[in-house]
């Protein structure tokens, strides 16, 4: 075999040599033509961001409308005489003429640029759908002197105002006054907003009334030694007078760990049958005449 290569009108074509022997000296000469993408074309194609879009229903089909004018001319920029058409990943033209394109999860789209010679360069980008973002939701903080934001999703941004506005505060700020917290979570075209508040008051850290720590322990040891391994509220009536509905009991980054009610009032220090940490653990009442009641305690092992 002894390929060789012709270049016509701005194209490039291999021309293969293929010798099948008929005989002893008889020789059949097959010749193979392939056009293709001329290497040394004098214009230049820039790369096109990608685009996502935000499946609103999750149903993982959306419509992109994309400005054609403003493609084209990332595209090509100041260049003239250049004829831009799309295609999909097999090569195929598809109609782009509108900018409309129905997408289901993601597709790529091959954006080819053909100067008057016909020579083309090609790139590609791709229409992606996102899921909608879940801002995450964190309980009422109370501190004495100070709280320190938790870790949260990288689409995601603490703020003092609803809907990404006032100051934007950072994971592991120090928040040393009273006030209320927004998360702010963006994914393409949609957001999800929640809030909670932080309440600095050093009260928080005197020992509360007798009633209150009766009912609600600020601490308790689960050695495994059958002393104050529980924590648990006294249901009525030996409560003080305060009758509770329920109890939820989260961790210092406001996960939910465990449910309490009259049946069950108790807890054991572990989540799905794994003992937790030893650490401060935040709980909220619900009391029986619809009033609330938030304070934390100490697993201490």
């Amino acid at each position: 075999m002894f390929p060789t290569e012709l270049r016509k009108q701005g194209r490039v074509y291999s021309k293969l040599n293929l010798f099948i022997i008929l005989g002893f000296f008889n020789f059949l000469q097959v010749t193979y033509l392939r056009s293709g993408n001329l290497q040394d074309c004098n214009h230049n194609v820039y790369p096109i961001s990608d685009f996502y879009k935000c499946d609103r229903d999750n149903d993982h089909f959306e419509e992109f409308n994309i400005n054609l004018s403003e493609l084209k001319s990332n595209l090509i920029r100041n260049q003239t005489d250049l004829v831009v058409t799309y295609h999909n990943a097999g090569g195929d033209l598809i109609d782009f003429s509108t900018g409309t394109q129905f997408v289901v999860n993601q597709r790529t789209i091959i954006a080819r640029v053909t100067n008057i010679d016909g020579c083309y360069k090609e790139t590609s980008f791709k229409l992606t759908l996102l899921s909608p973002p879940v801002a995450k939701s964190l309980i009422d903080i109370f501190e004495c002197e100070s709280y320190t934001l938790p870790p949260i999703d990288f689409h995601s941004n603490y703020y003092t105002g609803t809907n990404g506005t006032g100051r934007r505060l950072k994971e592991g700020e120090i928040v040393t006054v009273s006030l209320t917290i927004y998360i702010y979570a963006v994914q393409a075209d949609c957001t999800d907003e929640s809030n909670f508040d932080i309440i600095i008051d050093p009260a928080i850290c005197q020992e509360g009334t007798v009633d209150t720590n009766a009912v609600f322990p600020k601490f308790f040891t689960p050695n495994g030694d059958n002393v104050n391994d529980l924590w648990k509220y006294e249901p009525y009536p030996e409560n003080h007078g305060i009758q509770v509905d329920f109890i939820e009991i989260y961790d210092r980054y406001g996960t939910f760990i465990k449910y309490l009610d009259r049946e069950k009032p108790e807890w054991d220090g572990s989540l799905n049958g794994k003992l937790l940490p030893s650490s401060d653990y935040w709980f909220k009442a619900k009391l029986e005449n619809g009033s609330q009641h938030k304070g934390h305690f100490t697993l201490k092992r």
